[in-house]
């Protein structure tokens, strides 16, 4: 996804990584305490981009990681980064329609918008098909928007079914991925979320939100 990579935004990202304060880092603390033993799984990080955000901590954290980015041109870049991660290049919202592989955990790091897609609606329902069972998915939720671009609001009224599409509640959001879940044939055991960005008051509050699955 798109973010600020600007010297002083890297530096404190490296520093709240080495503190692991970061918030994918108490991602994985409350991944943990539910008793996923991250050292041993696979994951799949379906929005590479550079590589700058929480794909460090998530390859040091789990046995074997692949990563999927569109841009041709980062393929060496990111293999270079994460000389263990397998890296592929195509489009994300088309591989998961048919994934190679299935994994304990798949993160979604996309933003508002890829190109005309927005958010992650398009990786529903196809992303349990790269889901293990149990299974783990992370992905960004923002439930409050400014945007008003009609589309987008017309994508999230469908997504979520509801009537404001801008301001959507917790208990709005936890009932979609419920309803969603259940039509694909898994169950959320845990539901959380975690604050990203807290310092960037220029933007919509982001979260990681995380779902705990297993098959009906």
């Amino acid at each position: 996804m798109n973010t600020f990579t600007g010297p002083l935004i890297l530096a404190a990202k490296q520093l709240r990584r080495t503190l692991k304060l970061s918030p994918i880092q108490f991602v994985f603390r409350r991944l943990r305490q539910n008793g996923i033993r991250l050292g041993t799984i696979t994951a799949l990080e379906a929005f590479g981009g550079t590589g700058v955000n929480q794909t460090p901590d998530l390859y040091a954290a789990v046995k074997h990681l692949d990563i999927w980015d569109i841009s041709p041109p980062r393929r060496e870049m990111l293999q270079r980064k994460f000389p263990r991660a397998k890296v592929t290049i195509g489009d994300s919202y088309l591989m998961i329609q048919s994934p190679r592989n299935t994994y304990d955990l798949v993160l979604m790091d996309v933003g508002e918008q890829m190109g005309d897609r927005f958010e992650h609606f398009e990786m529903f329902p196809h992303v349990f098909n790269a889901l293990n069972n149990p299974g783990v998915l992370i992905f960004n939720e923002t439930p409050v928007i400014r945007d008003r671009d009609p589309e987008r609001l017309r994508q999230r009224q469908e997504f979520y079914m509801v009537k404001d599409p801008s301001t959507i509640s917790w208990a709005e959001v936890e009932a979609a991925y419920n309803r969603r879940a259940r039509e694909s044939g898994w169950i959320i055991d845990h539901f959380f979320r975690e604050r990203r960005w807290v310092f960037d008051l220029k933007s919509d509050p982001m979260y990681y939100t995380v779902l705990m699955l297993r098959r009906l």
